[in-house]
């Protein structure tokens, strides 16, 4: 579809130059991104699967309601469960895998990134060789003082979806090991 699109782009006499991905679900599928797109850095955004597991199970939970009139919040969180635990052994086999990692990733912690954005948009701009101008700088700057504040979101645990964090932290135990350090990981208990 990536390609479908930069070439449609190039139809209409634009240019097609960096296309970027936000979604965990493109994770399980790392390989084929980069037998298709041999160019590409990977911005992995790491966080506790303790309060992403149970988020997005709640953010699925939500999406099957609109369709149903009975949901299994439990199936929901297992499902999930599954899935991400899934998509997150074929990332870090897909990474492993790669002779150039380093140079092709870059992993940022959520946790840091909501306390110092420009420093974090600064590292990925760095790994990707493209300067951050005192403009772009500014830009951001700005944006984040007047962004919209987000609502409230619904309160929500991992018992909620028939989870424990005992069972997520097992189902993660290898990208624990790999991507959290042991400073993020004291926060976890």
């Amino acid at each position: 579809m990536l390609q479908f699109l930069q070439w449609q782009k190039r139809r209409q006499g634009h240019s097609a130059q960096r296309w970027v991905l936000k979604s965990p679900a493109h994770l399980g599928y790392l390989d084929v991104l980069r037998a298709h797109f041999s160019d590409l850095h990977i911005v992995h955004m790491h966080r506790d699967p303790r309060e992403t597991i149970p988020s997005g199970a709640s953010l699925n939970a939500t999406l099957h309601a609109m369709h149903s009139d009975h949901v299994d919040r439990h199936r929901v969180g297992a499902e999930w469960l599954a899935r991400m635990g899934w998509t997150n052994d074929r990332a870090m086999a897909t990474r492993a895998g790669w002779s150039d990692e380093s140079a092709r990733c870059t992993d940022v912690e959520f946790a840091d990134a909501v306390v110092d954005p420009i420093a974090a948009v600064a590292r990925v701009y760095d790994a990707i060789g493209v300067p951050l101008t005192a403009h772009a700088e500014a830009a951001m700057r700005r944006w984040l003082d007047v962004r919209p504040r987000e609502v409230a979101r619904p309160s929500y645990t991992a018992s909620d979806y028939g989870l424990s964090n005992g069972l997520i932290d097992d189902r993660f135990a290898a990208y624990n090991s790999r991507f959290r350090s042991a400073a993020n990981t004291s926060r976890r208990t």
